[in-house]
């Protein structure tokens, strides 16, 4: 079961793999050679919606769910259509499941953590 979007979350989140990672990258986010592709948790955003929320590439942002919040690197991209974000699992630092409520698949009984609403917000700087 998914959320749809609403007025306070807009946008779609959806999770999976990345191509130097394994699974929740447990044990490959460790090793300094794979991390040279990918060093830290992000969430690709449409240019579209980047430029909506002034939002720049590399910039600092936080994810905000119903059930919870994720600070994560923003990377531009046009491999998104607009109005869907996409966050990699395998950063164990990331912990981007905690956006998903805990809601059960009626016929599996596991817990239904692939996409959920949210909305995107810029990262403020303490100075």
């Amino acid at each position: 079961p998914g959320e749809g979007r609403t007025e306070d979350y807009p946008l779609i989140l959806i999770t999976g793999g990345q191509l130097y990672q394994f699974g929740t990258g447990s044990r490959t986010s460790r090793s300094s050679g794979l991390r040279r592709f990918a060093a830290e948790s992000y969430v690709e955003v449409a240019t579209a919606d980047a430029q909506r929320l002034e939002i720049g590439n590399g910039e600092e942002v936080r994810v905000v769910s119903a059930t919870g919040t994720v600070d994560a690197l923003a990377k531009v991209t046009d491999a998104q259509p607009t109005g869907m974000l996409f966050a990699p699992l395998a950063f164990p630092d990331g912990r981007v499941n905690r956006l998903f409520p805990a809601i059960l698949d009626a016929q599996s009984k596991t817990p239904a953590l692939g996409h959920c609403a949210v909305r995107l917000e810029r990262r403020h700087s303490h100075v």
